[in-house]
């Protein structure tokens, strides 16, 4: 029974049967719900019909008190098919007739279930409620009217099982007819997939068999030009073409035992070429300048080239096998690897990071000397095994290096504050010298010798001074010139005094500048508690020439906040350097007709730091410099030497804060932000008003 299921003509009569069932059961199961509406429509009708009948011819016998009528009329209606019952009732719902079919089961069951033998007027409308319950009964009720006024009204009762068995034995027959019809076109359908199927893909089933076996020289016979014909015919080429493969394979395989012994040589002479390259690489590794560690993934040291050995002063055996950890100074390193939960590429002083981020230390030889090192770590894996690359790089030279730029920096920023002083100085001098010019034309174009030569007259005409000065015509000039060259003197005493203030002014102003100066210069590099503010208006103070000579509004925001931490000379020097770049920024404003402004900001970020805001509506920086305009040598200037912002960035640093720049690009300004840092314990803050 098995095998014959298994086969593809049980398969497809067993797939055809099934869809012929599916579709014939689908039209049977519409035919039957469409009869079975019929049926109910048709028994709705009848019920309908008679009731309205009886309604129309009951009045004149209730009129006329003709029960016999009515009874007769009930009967005949009683006695039609699906007839349960029928029955005429008053306004009041009390019987009018009396007509009852004992012999339906309907009414027998009724009268059983309501322990009745016979079936009064008083016990109709019980027998009525307890045929209302069945559900193979329907009822209808119709008003038996005249002259518009309502008699009563005639209750009817219809069975449906009539119609029930009438759509029972209909599907029946529709079930008899279709199994018949998915039997006898199971069968044909059976042949013809024999014929026309079947035959052909034993065949091909017999052809399969045959090259199986290797006989690929005998075709099948194609007796058919449809789709399984077509794949005779396809089944052939592919015989042929496998036919052709075998012999291809067979020439192949002659072909591959030539190579195989070719490239025996090739992979020998490669292995060759291999040592020799490693060998190269060894001696390129060895003679190189910089030491190179390989460590494994616990920090521990697997191999290393010679200048490794040579920067620690160390032998192969000290250092085969030693946690990285122990080339460093810093002890705490040491013995971190052998905490709970220590990951020496995430927790170790030669972790991963970036590609390219370079970490400094200090190193230690064997004999106890430090030195500072650089590495850069690199992840690699050799034989399934994560590696690290560590180069190592000596930077004491240039950690020298970088202090004698630091120390030109500040010379340099030194120089650029004693500058600005200078250049005040100068300034000032200008005005000195035009408030001496002034009152040196005044002393000369002073009435002072008129008014000497008025009083030696005077004086030779002493001895008549009241003749002289009533008869002779010079004495009687005199009283007027006298008030005249006293109007005048006293013009010339105001303005001399104006002048000697304003001497004392500017003279005052030098020695503030000065002053000054000559405090940064005392001050060097140690770190105090410091007003941010006033080291700002020191700055502002020392480049205040140039904010005129440049005309360049200065706007100053400052809130109060605690004193800072910092190095007098060294924050100085900074904001002198950026407050200058930002007048020098805005040198084309004038071309575009836009007004020179910088803001100065200071505020309060967060607990432990102040911030500085310097910003100018001038230039602006490229979005590509953004990254590298604190880098040394890094300059946009056609006379700048690249280092006045990377000595900023590494004063910033040195005095634990920090320095960064914004900008929406060229045209659009830039803003430098200082980040000093709060002194600790401070809780004082500047008091300085907010300037507009």
């Amino acid at each position: 029974m098995r095998k014959l299921f298994s086969s593809l003509g049980a398969k497809f009569v067993v797939l055809v049967i099934a869809i012929l069932s599916i579709t014939l059961g689908v039209t049977t199961s519409l035919v039957v719900k469409s009869q079975n509406k019929v049926f109910a429509e048709s028994l709705d009708e009848k019920g309908k019909l008679l009731g309205y009948f009886a309604s129309l011819i009951s009045p004149e016998a209730i009129l006329a008190y003709d029960f016999a009528t009515l009874n007769q009329t009930m009967k005949d209606l009683t006695h039609q098919k699906d007839m349960v019952y029928s029955v005429v009732t008053s306004k009041n719902k009390s019987a009018m007739s009396s007509y009852v079919n004992y012999k339906n089961k309907f009414i027998s069951r009724a009268l059983r279930e309501l322990k009745l033998k016979k079936l009064g007027l008083v016990h109709w409308a019980k027998v009525i409620k307890q045929l209302q319950a069945n559900k193979n009964i329907i009822h209808f009720k119709f008003p038996i009217k005249s002259d518009g006024d309502v008699l009563g009204e005639i209750n009817i009762g219809l069975s449906t099982e009539r119609m029930r068995g009438l759509a029972r034995r209909a599907l029946i027959g529709q079930l008899i007819a279709n199994v018949s019809i998915i039997i006898f076109l199971s069968i044909c359908i059976y042949f013809v997939f024999k014929i026309n199927a079947l035959k052909p893909i034993q065949n091909l089933m017999s052809g399969s068999e045959r090259i199986a076996k290797g006989e690929l020289d005998k075709p099948i016979v194609v007796k058919s030009t449809d789709e399984l014909g077509n794949l005779t015919v396809s089944f052939n080429d592919m015989m042929d073409n496998l036919r052709i493969s075998i012999a291809e394979k067979d020439k192949a395989a002659a072909e591959l035992r030539d190579l195989n012994k070719t490239l025996e040589d090739r992979v020998s002479e490669r292995t060759e070429q291999l040592a020799e390259s490693e060998e190269r690489t060894r001696t390129i590794l060895e003679t190189v300048g910089e030491g190179i560690v390989i460590i494994n993934a616990a920090g521990f040291i697997v191999s290393f080239n010679k200048a490794v050995k040579t920067s620690f002063n160390a032998t192969e055996n000290e250092l085969m096998g030693l946690h990285a950890s122990m080339l460093l100074a810093d002890t705490q390193w040491h013995y971190e690897h052998q905490n709970n939960g220590y990951a020496d590429e995430q927790h170790g002083p030669f972790h991963l990071g970036e590609v390219g981020d370079r970490l400094e230390y200090e190193g230690i030889r064997t004999d106890g000397k430090t030195f500072p090192l650089e590495c850069v770590v690199t992840r690699v894996v050799l034989n399934n095994e994560s590696m690290r690359i560590v180069v190592l790089r000596d930077i004491a030279r240039r950690k020298e290096l970088e202090s004698q730029v630091a120390n030109a920096a500040h010379k340099s920023g030194m120089a650029d504050l004693a500058t600005g002083v200078l250049h005040n100085i100068g300034n000032v001098l200008n005005s000195v010298n035009v408030a001496g010019e002034e009152i040196a034309a005044i002393a000369r174009d002073s009435k002072v010798a008129g008014l000497i030569k008025a009083n030696a007259m005077l004086a030779d005409n002493l001895s008549r001074i009241g003749e002289f000065i009533a008869n002779d015509p010079k004495g009687r000039l005199l009283p007027n010139y006298y008030i005249k060259v006293g109007e005048q003197l006293c013009t010339e005493f105001i303005t001399i005094t104006k002048e000697t203030e304003s001497l004392n002014e500017k003279i005052q102003m030098m020695r503030d500048v000065i002053s000054t100066q000559q405090s940064y210069a005392r001050s060097g590099y140690f770190t105090e508690e410091l007003s941010v503010s006033a080291i700002v208006n020191d700055s502002i103070r020392v480049l205040e020439t140039s904010f005129f000579k440049y005309n360049v509004k200065l706007i100053k925001n400052y809130s109060k906040v605690p004193k800072c931490t910092i190095q007098k000379s060294k924050l100085a020097q900074v904001l002198t350097n950026l407050i200058k770049n930002s007048i020098e920024a805005m040198d084309d404003n004038d071309e575009i007709n836009r007004e020179k402004k910088v803001e100065i900001s200071i505020d309060q970020k967060d607990e432990s730091h102040v911030r500085i805001e310097i910003r100018d509506n001038g230039l602006g920086i490229k979005e590509t410099n953004i990254n590298n305009i604190f880098n040394h040598g890094f300059t946009t200037k056609k006379d700048g030497h690249g280092f006045g912002l990377h000595t900023c960035a590494n004063s910033m640093t040195e005095m634990g804060g920090s320095i960064k720049v914004e900008s929406e690009g060229l045209g659009k300004g830039a803003t430098f932000i200082l980040e000093v840092p709060i002194a600790k314990d401070n809780k004082s803050n500047d008091t300085m008003d907010q300037v507009a």
